[in-house]
C-alpha cells in the first residue's frame, strides 16, 4: 500500500510537471493594471492571458516543442506585439509601457539568444552589403565600369 502511494504521488508530481513546461515571469515598467495574452503566432490563437498588476504578470503554457509566440498588451488584437521563439523553459520578460516591442528583452530562453545572435551576424551582413552598395553607385557615378563588375561580383 506504501508503495502504491508513493508512486501515486510521483505520477501525480510529474504530471503537474509536465502541464506547464513553459513560464513566462514578467515585468513592464510603468504599467500598472492592465492585461497581456500569450498567442500562438501561426495559429493566432490565444493559449494564456493574465492580468498585469503593478507591471508584474505570469504566464504558463505547455508546448511540445520551440515555436514562435507573441506577448499581446491590453487587447487580444492590439498591435503592441512582441513575437519570440519559446521553448519548453522558465523564461523572464522585462519592457516598458511606453516602448513595449522596442524595449522587450528575453532572458533564460536558449532559442531566443541564438535567434538574436543569428540576427545580428544578418545584420552585420546587410551592412556590409550597403557599404558595397553605396561604393557601387559612387563608381557608377564616375563611370568606372571595371571596380563597379568587380564590386558587383562582390555583393553576389
Amino acid at each position: 500500500m506504501k508503495k502504491f502511494i508513493v508512486f501515486f504521488f510521483i505520477l501525480i508530481s510529474t504530471c503537474a510537471i509536465d502541464k506547464n513546461n513553459m513560464i513566462i515571469e514578467g515585468q513592464i515598467i510603468d504599467l500598472r493594471n492592465s492585461k497581456i495574452y500569450l498567442a500562438m503566432v501561426d495559429k493566432g490563437k490565444i493559449i494564456d492571458s493574465a492580468n498585469v498588476i503593478d507591471g508584474k504578470f505570469n504566464l504558463k503554457t505547455h508546448i511540445n516543442e520551440p515555436m514562435e509566440m507573441s506577448l499581446i498588451l491590453k487587447e487580444k488584437n492590439s498591435g503592441e506585439k512582441f513575437n519570440f521563439f519559446s521553448d519548453p523553459s522558465s523564461i523572464l520578460f522585462r519592457s516598458s509601457k511606453e516602448k513595449f516591442i522596442f524595449n522587450a528583452q528575453i532572458q533564460n530562453s536558449k532559442l531566443f539568444t541564438e535567434f538574436k545572435n543569428i540576427e545580428n551576424q544578418i545584420g552585420k551582413f546587410n551592412e556590409k552589403d550597403l557599404e558595397l552598395l553605396a561604393e557601387q553607385i559612387e563608381l557608377s557615378t564616375r563611370g568606372d565600369q571595371k571596380k563597379y563588375d568587380s564590386i558587383k561580383g562582390e555583393r553576389i
